[in-house]
Formats: structure tokens, sequence, C-alpha cells
């Protein structure tokens, strides 16, 4: 009866130790993995940003330049600056 009680204590350390490296393995997967597409996406997010700001200065120099070429009046300046994001 020894035996038994013996080979049923083991199998149940044995499970028990699977379980819990099931589970630290689990858990370190899901932080490297949120910590790898939180990476990917803050920089992607960054990209955009600067992409979409180098348009917005490129298209205010273009129509600052179009206003200078013409010849400012007092109107076409108010309406410019009031326009122009701050």
């Amino acid at each position: 009866m020894s035996i038994f009680k013996r080979i049923t204590q083991k199998q149940y350390r044995l499970k028990s130790f699977v379980c819990i490296a099931v589970l630290i393995a689990s858990y370190i997967s899901f932080n490297a993995t949120y910590l790898v597409v939180s990476s990917i996406c803050r920089n992607a997010f960054i990209k955009n940003a600067d992409e979409v700001s180098d348009a917005i200065s490129h298209q205010i120099f273009n129509s600052m330049l179009q206003l200078m070429e013409r010849g400012w009046s007092m109107d076409e300046l108010k309406t410019f600056l009031h326009i122009c994001p701050k």
C-alpha cells in the first residue's frame, strides 16, 4: 500500500509541476507578446504622426508661397492666419 501512495504522490507532484510550468510559460509569453505588439503600435503611431505633420507643414508652406507670389491682401493674410493650425 505504501508503494501505491508514493506513486500517486509523485504523479500529483508531476501534475502540479506541469501545471505551474505551463502557467509560468503562458505568463511570460503573454507579457513578451504584449511588449512587442505595444512597441510596434507605438512606433507606427509615431511614424504616422510624423508623416502627417510633414504633410501639413508642406501644405502650409505651399499655400504661403502662393499668396506671397500673388501679393498679400490684408483679408487674405487674416484668413490664412485664421485657418492655419497653431
